[in-house]
């Protein structure tokens, strides 16, 4: 499995602030988050929302800039394997189903990143994001196909699409599930084992 060397890092009240607003952002339509609902959200009072955060628009800014840094990183450091891609694919498959088994967050920082969110505003850094990821998992699906290692039935962009269609599934569930940290019960191999050729 692929994995990004992990740092431990203190975690600050502005911290829990930005997780506060990156959850609501994934729930909420963005012109109905206030500060009076941030606040709320990360158990604080208004004024310390407003230390940190001026308005809503500059929280949006702070949580896309901490989890785009999570994002800049794993890319650059799947740039430097050494490996196939099939095995950059199957890695990255198991790296995001574990995030989502572990990490109760995880499933708000893929929403942020992966899926338009109503009336949010523009911000580059997303569009810049997405489209490396896009560049980049369309190279090496390609890549492993070229090596007769993935199916080819279909197309490098029709397997990234459905691989996105999956996840803003599991994601969702999470999101929007009863229960407080929802567990997914789809293992990596049920996503990339039937992409894989001669293991049918």
């Amino acid at each position: 499995m692929i994995r990004k060397p992990r740092t431990k890092k203190k975690v600050t009240r502005r911290d829990t602030i930005v997780d506060a607003g990156i959850r609501l952002f994934a729930r909420v339509p963005f012109a109905d988050i206030t500060i009076a609902s941030v606040a709320r959200e990360a158990d604080c009072g208004h004024s310390l929302v407003y230390h940190y955060f001026s308005n809503i628009n500059n929280l949006y800014d702070a949580a896309i800039q901490h989890v785009s840094e999570l994002y800049i990183g794993l890319i650059s450091h799947l740039k430097k394997v050494k490996t196939t891609p099939d095995i950059i694919m199957i890695g990255v498959i198991s790296r995001l189903i574990d995030g989502l088994n572990t990490n109760p967050m995880y499933a708000y920082y893929l929403n942020l990143f992966s899926f338009e969110h109503t009336m949010s505003p523009l911000n580059d850094t997303v569009v810049k994001v997405q489209n490396e990821w896009v560049s980049f998992f369309t190279k090496i699906i390609r890549g492993a196909q070229k090596a007769g290692r993935l199916i080819t039935t279909l197309t490098a962009e029709e397997i990234l699409n459905a691989l996105q269609a999956i996840f803003q599934g599991l994601v969702s569930a999470q999101i929007f599930s009863v229960k407080t940290h929802s567990k997914s019960t789809l293992k990596a191999a049920h996503i990339y084992l039937p992409l894989l050729k001669g293991v049918h």
